[in-house]
């Protein structure tokens, strides 16, 4: 009886969320508009290397019943991005990452709930770009995600399961304009639009197995950066990013009707203030918000929260070689009030980053 109890659950959790809205490992690791970073700079080539680690931790407290789940997670991972400039004409930009996190959820109630996952990514994206007149630069390329087959385990009243995700890839269209004015300024703007994939795995309980498929949807992005030089060594950059709808459909089950929902958005702004020189050391401190992205309860989980981020960089310059270090700080808080819910949510998360800079 337990074990047609936890396959229940396990069912109803699929045919409660049959779309998956998802943004990149790196994205929602480390929680900044960075477009600037990747689209813009004044006819430079430069190569940079990073070594990426993250901790945090995610909070839900239904306050109705004093229940509070708690999810640990960590990822660690690697950054490689290049800009070449093949002419006066011509501008190539690469960019690849490999991610890979776990995470351990555990409710504080009688039931003993639990679950562990491990998932991993992989990205890779190219652009090319053409100069036309005054610094004018037109361009386009696609962003390669692969999400490799991932296990998720699941415990409850002293049964447990498991779901086996199978591998999925996306490839996604991007366009890209930027303007520089010499050495004094850079702005640019970018646009990616929805991809949908459909995602298929098996979930496994009580010697029962069901295949189900669910569709991942990657949101449109409208991407915009602006990065000034300024005075004694100083710097201001300004990046805001647009996600369009997750698209997530709600099925009937009963009749078979699927609807759309396309009312999800999420803006983020950051910026970023270089504080100049210090001996070898240039330092900058930046600011970053994420908006909420859920259009209605159903939606609500620590992922989709607000979100304020601190972060703190020094590129220490040693001869032609530069250590980049990175520090951010990000935390959110929702309140959700609802008569049978009530329920608040946190997510803490820190990230270092480590590099070079050729």
């Amino acid at each position: 009886m337990r074990g047609q109890f936890v396959v229940s659950i396990l069912l109803l959790n699929a045919i409660g969320r049959p779309a998956l809205g998802f943004v990149t490992l790196q994205d929602e690791l480390i929680p900044r508009a960075r477009f600037s970073e990747r689209v813009l700079s004044n006819g430079v080539s430069t190569l940079q290397t990073q070594l990426l680690t993250v901790v945090g931790q995610d909070t839900v407290e239904t306050l109705i019943n004093s229940q509070t789940e708690k999810r640990i997670f960590a990822a660690l991972g690697m950054t490689a991005s290049a800009a070449i400039n093949a002419s006066d004409k011509v501008r190539f930009d690469l960019q690849t990452s490999a991610l890979r996190s776990t995470a351990n959820t555990e409710v504080t109630e009688n039931s003993g709930w639990s679950k562990s996952t491990a998932a991993s990514e992989v990205l890779a994206t190219g652009l090319a770009r053409f100069q036309w007149n005054d610094g004018l630069r037109l361009g386009g390329g696609a962003t390669w995600i692969l999400r490799p087959a991932a296990i998720e385990k699941f415990a409850f009243a002293g049964q447990s399961g498991q779901t086996n995700f199978h591998s999925f890839t996306v490839l996604v269209p991007e366009l890209v304009m930027s303007k520089s004015a010499g050495s004094g300024w850079s702005a640019g703007i970018g646009y990616r639009p929805k991809a949908v994939v459909t995602r298929t795995f098996v979930r496994e309980a009580a010697s029962e197995t069901t295949e189900l498929s669910e569709e991942a949807v990657l949101d449109e992005c409208w991407s915009a950066g602006v990065v000034a030089n300024l005075p004694s060594s100083r710097t201001l950059s300004l990046d805001v990013n647009l996600h369009g709808s997750t698209g997530a459909q709600k099925r009937d089950t009963s009749s078979g009707v699927v609807a759309d929902e396309d009312n999800n958005r999420r803006y983020e702004v950051s910026s970023m203030w270089g504080l100049g020189d210090i001996s070898a050391h240039r330092l900058s401190l930046g600011l970053g918000y994420q908006s909420l992205a859920y259009a209605d309860q159903g939606s609500v989980s620590p992922q989709t929260i607000p979100m304020w981020s601190v972060l703190v960089q020094d590129d220490w310059k040693q001869g032609e070689l530069t250590t980049r270090w990175n520090a951010l700080l990000g935390y959110g808080s929702d309140l959700q009030s609802l008569p049978d819910l009530n329920a608040k949510y946190r997510r803490l998360i820190f990230s270092l980053q480590v590099g070079m800079v050729f």
